[in-house]
């Protein structure tokens, strides 16, 4: 993969690439890309560990919310999940809609836009016994496959992923931060001063001036993929899981050196040069964007908040149960103990929010929600 990216380098005109070019190479080369390679990436032999992985009741709970939201907003039973990771999430609702609704379960859909044939492998060794799933490599696919969408769609850390934009303020002025290659022939960064018309509309569209030495990340790609999934979502519910900060929580001064990060072994890398194909790339989203993007399509936000107070107000506690059983490890044991893990201030759900847009349906939010808005968050 590192040879590769200097070959980039080297045949481009400027002799330096954008951050972006590096990051969609280093995550999604077909052959060297990180998430393109048949290696473990999720749980304890692989990198990083996502919710769904760990707690199955999190899909649990995310299932019986979802078959509220379809006999509520009059929905047919498809769930759209973009990024699938090893399939566990798609697993866990399947199971639970069936024992939770049995009379719609039949009808359920369930589509997965996975970008990697490995874990579509993987998504597809897990969930073999179900036959009304379909899979598509991409949006674009979906679409041309099914024209709109009405349903459900759902993505955890998916957005964090997509390659994006770096820049920062040095000297009074304002550069992009792309990648070329020292003296001694290591990847390194080179600072050139903002060109690129799209960076230059993002800020003023946002009023966002940076200080001296800050640097940020700049989502274009999520731009244009929100864009891509808005026009063929014609009408239901988005809930997207993921980290990020409002524009002026980005304004704090522990977040002036930008979130751009690797995950290898479990260990978080600062450098995101190193390890170049060998570890996921992460940043944190612009939650002001995303939904802005979302309203300029028609879909308003129905809720947005940190994701244990979210889980609370969907009825988590209702998946409970009384435990006899001594053995800690037990089933019951094992999903209780999960639960006050989802729930707790200082646990997992902490470094997340939930973000969930509507779009041409009314939903009576005290019958959907246990608990008031007082997660709702307004960027």
């Amino acid at each position: 993969m590192r040879e590769f990216i200097k070959e980039l380098i080297i045949q481009s005109p400027l002799k330096r690439i954008p951050y972006s070019v590096f990051i969609h190479n280093a995550l999604y080369h077909p052959v060297h890309g990180y998430y393109m390679k048949k290696d473990v990436k999720i749980g304890k032999e692989g990198d990083f560990t996502t919710t769904p992985h760990a707690f199955p009741v999190f899909a649990k709970v995310f299932s019986r919310f979802f078959c509220k939201v379809i006999n509520q907003g009059k929905l047919p039973p498809v769930i759209c999940e973009i990024g699938g990771g090893d399939g566990r999430f798609a697993k866990y609702v399947l199971k639970e809609w069936e024992s939770f609704s049995p009379e719609t379960f039949p009808e359920v859909t369930y589509y997965v836009v996975e970008k990697s044939f490995y874990h579509q492998q993987l998504q597809q060794d897990e969930l073999e016994s179900y036959s009304r799933l379909k899979y598509f490599s991409s949006l674009k696919e979906l679409k041309s496959t099914i024209g709109t969408f009405q349903g459900i769609i759902f993505s955890n850390e998916w957005f964090d992923a997509l390659p994006v934009e770096v820049i920062q303020r040095a000297e009074d002025q304002l550069y992009e931060v792309w990648i070329s290659i020292d003296s001694e022939g290591e990847l390194t960064e080179v600072f050139t001063p903002v060109e690129n018309e799209c960076i230059q509309q993002y800020l003023a569209d946002y009023n966002i001036q940076l200080t001296n030495n800050q640097r940020m990340e700049i989502p274009l790609m999520m731009l244009e993929k929100l864009e891509e999934l808005h026009s063929l979502f014609e009408k239901g519910m988005m809930v997207t899981v993921d980290y990020g900060y409002t524009f002026q929580e980005l304004r704090h001064p522990l977040r002036r050196h930008g979130s751009l990060r690797g995950y290898f072994q479990h260990q978080l890398v600062s450098n995101p040069l190193l390890y170049a194909g060998q570890m996921d790339l992460t940043t944190h989203i612009h939650f002001d964007s995303f939904i802005d993007k979302g309203k300029q399509w028609g879909a308003e936000v129905a809720a947005f908040g940190r994701q244990h107070e979210f889980l609370l107000s969907i009825g988590i506690l209702d998946l409970l149960e009384e435990n006899v059983d001594l053995n800690p490890f037990s089933e019951i044991s094992k999903q209780n103990r999960a639960i006050r893990s989802l729930i707790m201030d200082d646990g997992m759900s902490n470094h997340f929010h939930v973000i969930v847009q509507g779009k041409g349906i009314r939903l009576e939010k005290e019958k959907l929600f246990s608990s008031p808005f007082s997660f709702n968050r307004t960027p």
